[in-house]
């Protein structure tokens, strides 16, 4: 049996939320969530929903000033349980944290949510984006003793995320909350996911010619979406081309799968590094 604690109220597609629950939480696993009010989001209202409805032990804890709905205290496995401090009631049994990533409760909020979550949990307790496919989230800590190998890392990761693109058919499959974060690194106007799209690559796409089956890709082959790196000199460069051409030349094995892992959690330090003050 393992305990989950669910957080945050970031905006997230039900189908993505479902399909990562399904991959995560079954029955005899116990789910805990803080009851965030009214109107209730339609991200938290998905996983209340599947919860509800595959029979899974839900502990939905309250402040005594709040209400919980009939609906949901007439479920069978969802048991609301009033605490003064909900969020720490959670944090202290929790084997493993799936976060509903939402950019003013982390950004803009003081202190973020994802750095109190961070900070009162065990070590071994693994904090996952239930917006984001179950990308695992890593919090950077300092360390005193070697803060010039700290910094030389954190000066290679903000020069890769300043060279990082992504191409429309990669944009398309990303969750909502991850291209607007895109969009507004590299300086959209638009606010929505179609908004962004359409701003980088325009509304009607041209379709990428498919190479022969019998004729080997070799990497840095394909054609480059931006004409700018069509002559790559330095290693950021260099990089870049290697990952678009990872993305449109995905294989179903377990490299591909650990590699794309892999990126991911590169991809939330870096915003986390680049977003951090100081």
């Amino acid at each position: 049996m393992t305990n989950f604690v669910v957080v945050g109220t970031g905006v997230a597609s039900a189908p993505a939320i479902l399909e990562a629950l399904r991959d995560k939480v079954t029955e005899g696993d116990v789910v805990s969530a803080e009851w965030c009010g009214t109107p209730i989001p339609e991200s938290v209202e998905t996983v209340y929903g599947y919860l509800v409805d595959n029979g899974i032990e839900f502990r939905l804890f309250y402040r005594e000033d709040q209400r919980v709905p009939q609906s949901l205290r007439d479920s069978e496995t969802c048991y609301p349980t009033k605490s003064r401090h909900p969020l720490d009631t959670m944090l202290k049994e929790c084997d493993e944290v799936l976060f509903l990533w939402d950019e003013d409760e982390n950004e803009k909020a003081t202190p973020g949510l994802i750095y109190y979550v961070a900070d009162n949990i065990r070590e071994d307790v693994v904090i996952r984006e239930l917006s984001n496919g179950l990308a695992p989230i890593v919090i950077a800590t300092e360390i005193p003793d070697a803060e010039p190998a700290v910094a030389e890392v954190e000066e290679k990761e903000e020069e890769d995320e300043d060279d990082t693109r992504f191409t429309r058919e990669e944009l398309d499959i990303m969750t909502v909350a991850a291209v607007k974060r895109y969009g507004q690194r590299v300086g959209c106007q638009a606010k929505t996911k179609s908004g962004i799209i359409e701003e980088l690559f325009g509304s009607e796409p041209s379709e990428p010619s498919e190479p022969d089956d019998d004729t080997p890709t070799v990497a840095g082959s394909v054609e480059p979406t931006y004409p700018e790196w069509q002559s790559s000199t330095n290693d950021g460069e260099e990089m870049v081309i290697l990952i678009r051409n990872f993305f449109s030349q995905s294989k179903d094995n377990a490299d591909y799968h650990m590699a794309k892992a892999l990126l991911e959690v590169t991809r939330v330090a870096m915003l986390k590094a680049l977003s951090a003050k100081g």
